[in-house]
């Protein structure tokens, strides 16, 4: 197991860089540069990161399946503090779910 989380940390870093290639690449072929500094330089600067998605807390009225509100959540919570955060809103007449998502863009 130990082995296999390493082989996925290597691939990760090596997919990172792949991924900062390629946007500087098209940057460059696009003709977009640092306007600051007098050598062609991509700009913005790249830098890619791969992270574990967050999770999302939907909540939800208890009397009809609808999409109140969505909250991201940081991606390390336990069992325990979902079901916590879940739990919070007992008496207000909705529902909570705390659910895992597959990914997330920033921009």
């Amino acid at each position: 197991m130990n082995r296999d989380l390493a082989k996925e940390n290597s691939l990760e870093g090596t997919v990172e860089t792949v991924i900062e290639k390629q946007m500087r690449q098209v940057l460059t072929e696009e003709g977009i540069y640092n306007p600051l500094v007098p050598v062609s330089v991509a700009f913005p600067p790249v830098r890619f990161k791969l992270g574990k998605p967050p999770n999302l807390l939907v909540v939800s009225r208890r009397h009809k399946i609808e999409y109140l509100k969505g909250i991201t959540l940081r991606p390390d919570l336990t069992e325990s503090q979902m079901n916590n955060i879940e739990n919070r809103d007992e008496g207000l007449n909705v529902s909570s779910l705390v659910v895992g998502i597959g990914g997330q863009t920033i921009a």
